[in-house]
């Protein structure tokens, strides 16, 4: 079993660094692209006038729209896959924790481990909620800006109520994943296998 975990915790720590990298890869991607278009944009605006200022913010709030969307769908996979590597790696080791060899490094492994997936689950819920408020504010803005453009008319105006629901959703559902891997482990830890 011992060799088990082992073998788990050099695959978590081989995984973590390459999904963060990733995340920041991408991430900065993102913040290079968007910076570059919006100076193109705001290069070009002196020269349009209004219209083109309009083009502008509409392009921006858009940018951050789909920015704030890549960052959440970033956020609930590595929540998911962090979640699921922490309820195999900690169900492991509590049931390790139960073998006549189990000292009280297993132990303290077990409790950093349930630990980590606290602070883990607490991090992840936090930042979709705020990320559900940033698309829920970023669309009031555009529903406004098409009402004052006069084209709420083509505009469902329930886009922000969706974004808010979606949020929530994905919230729960990550939530009773880190809960499911707690109390999974919890229980391998003190009834064992």
């Amino acid at each position: 079993m011992l060799s088990f975990v082992s073998v788990l915790s050099s695959l978590l720590s081989f995984v973590v660094p390459i999904v963060l990298i990733v995340w920041l890869v991408n991430r900065n991607r993102q913040k290079t692209k968007r910076a570059s278009r919006v100076r193109r944009l705001t290069d070009t605006a002196a020269t349009k006038g209004e219209e083109h200022m309009k083009e502008v913010m509409l392009d921006q709030m858009n940018a951050d729209l789909e920015q704030s969307v890549q960052t959440d769908k970033t956020v609930i996979m590595i929540g998911m896959v962090l979640n699921v590597i922490l309820l195999i790696a900690n169900t492991s080791v509590a049931a390790g924790a139960h073998g006549p060899k189990a000292g009280l490094a297993i132990k303290l492994t077990f409790f950093v481990l349930t630990a980590f997936l606290i602070i883990l689950n607490v991090s992840v819920g936090y930042a979709l909620l705020m990320g559900k408020k940033r698309r829920v504010k970023i669309t009031e803005r555009l529903e406004k800006f098409w009402e004052d453009e006069g084209l709420g008319k083509y505009q469902d105006t329930s886009i922000s109520s969706g974004f808010a629901t979606r949020g929530n959703l994905f919230t729960i559902i990550l939530v009773a994943l880190g809960a499911v891997a707690l109390l999974v482990s919890l229980i391998a830890y003190f009834v064992g296998f």
